[in-house]
């Protein structure tokens, strides 16, 4: 997330705040406070961390609109759907992770035990009301890019299962069993990854019209 580190420094030494107390405050590495300061891209954990510690609303971080070619964003509609643009990234983070279950862990049954805690979709589900002020195409997007991530989640629980059945192999999986899983999860995940980014792309044409990508 990209936010005006040198507003950060203002607010904070306005409070006569080293950065190491705020650091201490917002239960974060003096590190990475400097990292916020200096460059401005942190996460927005970090940058909630931040704003709640300074008792301040996310937007008061928001770049200058020289920042921003076209001079045509309003930096509140970054405090206001930062939240659901991260769900949305995390959600396409989290499809990354269950694609290389499916590609590159299947020599290891136990890897098939896991999941997502807090589980991510469920993120993504409590900021889709946001997505319908937008524009219903993108809560749609979001609606069935929640659904996808269900399905895949059953899918990984169902074939882990399956593969923990197999007791006769022991912790190897048969190149046909890979196969199998590899063609599920591919499938599975060019769906989420289809409805979930086109969700972030439109948001992000949105808040960030000259930057969207």
């Amino acid at each position: 997330m990209k936010i005006s580190g040198e507003k950060v420094r203002e607010i904070r030494e306005r409070r006569g705040w080293s950065q190491e107390q705020l650091a201490e405050l917002a239960g974060l590495n003096a590190r990475t406070v400097q990292r916020l300061e200096r460059s401005g891209n942190v996460s927005l954990e970090t940058v909630k961390s931040v704003a709640a510690t300074l008792e301040v609303e996310i937007s008061e971080f928001a770049p200058p609109r020289t920042m921003w070619p076209g001079h045509d964003t309003d930096p509140k509609l970054l405090g206001k759907y930062g939240p659901l643009l991260a769900a949305l990234t995390d959600a396409l983070k989290e499809t990354n992770h269950w694609r290389q279950h499916f590609n590159d862990l299947f020599m290891f049954r136990g890897f098939f035990m896991r999941k997502p805690d807090p589980t991510l979709f469920e993120a993504v589900e409590r900021q889709a009301h946001l997505a319908s002020t937008v524009s219903l195409q993108l809560h749609q997007d979001i609606a069935e890019g929640v659904r996808q991530l269900r399905k895949l989640d059953y899918e990984v629980q169902s074939f882990g299962g399956h593969i923990r059945s197999l007791s006769r192999i022991g912790y190897h999986v048969s190149p046909e069993v890979q196969r199998e899983g590899t063609i599920i999860g591919n499938s599975l995940c060019d769906h989420i990854e289809f409805h979930v980014g086109r969700a972030r792309k439109e948001l992000l044409a949105r808040v960030f019209p000259q930057h969207a990508t």
